[in-house]
């Protein structure tokens, strides 16, 4: 069994796919959003959140906090699949050294923003952080979202990294990124 990491931007899918993942393979759903939003809080020092002035230097602050992680799970033998959005494909590729198993980043470089926002509104259910914010405010986070899943669609077709563009048909290309992910995760 291999561990998976299943990243890339907000409301992209991941945790769908994290969780059927971890379902259909046994393999320990680990969201690091809970981490994160755990520090944030309780050790605010840290300088680990979900916001901050670019995406880039989100991810880089919270490098050593995955690195760690990982170690970590690898050292007590766990076998997992690591749900995250604050982590950079050149990261995996170097200081990671991600060589335990196998990666996809989801995004959505090709979504309208006004369609995004009404399946946000769609499916959201409590305790969704979304159902807070106003229309304005999520179609502002939402062109942000675009512009990291372009960034992050560049970064992994140079690294040679799967990304899934959930822009349209979100369900197909989730089951496809499963199929694909289910597959290697077995070997």
């Amino acid at each position: 069994m291999r561990n998976l990491i299943v990243a890339g931007v907000s409301r992209s899918g991941k945790s769908i796919l994290s969780r059927r993942l971890s379902v259909e393979l046994r393999l320990s759903h680990i969201p690091v959003d809970a981490f994160v939003s755990t520090l944030a809080r309780v050790f605010p020092q840290c300088g680990i959140t979900h916001f901050g002035p670019s995406f880039k230097g989100m991810c880089e602050d919270q490098e050593p906090f995955l690195l760690e992680l990982t170690r970590q799970l690898n050292f007590e033998d766990i076998s997992y699949i690591l749900d995250c959005y604050h982590i950079l494909p050149a990261f995996l590729a170097g200081k990671l050294n991600w060589n335990s198993g196998d990666v996809v980043f989801l995004g959505y470089p090709n979504a309208d923003p006004e369609q995004k926002l009404f399946d946000i509104r769609k499916y959201a259910h409590a305790p969704d952080w979304t159902i807070e914010i106003p229309d304005d405010e999520m179609l502002e986070n939402i062109v942000k979202f675009i512009e990291h899943s372009r960034f992050l669609k560049l970064e992994c077709d140079r690294l040679g990294l799967r990304f899934v563009d959930t822009s349209r048909n979100f369900e197909d290309a989730l089951d496809i990124a499963f199929q694909e992910l289910a597959v290697f995760a077995e070997r």
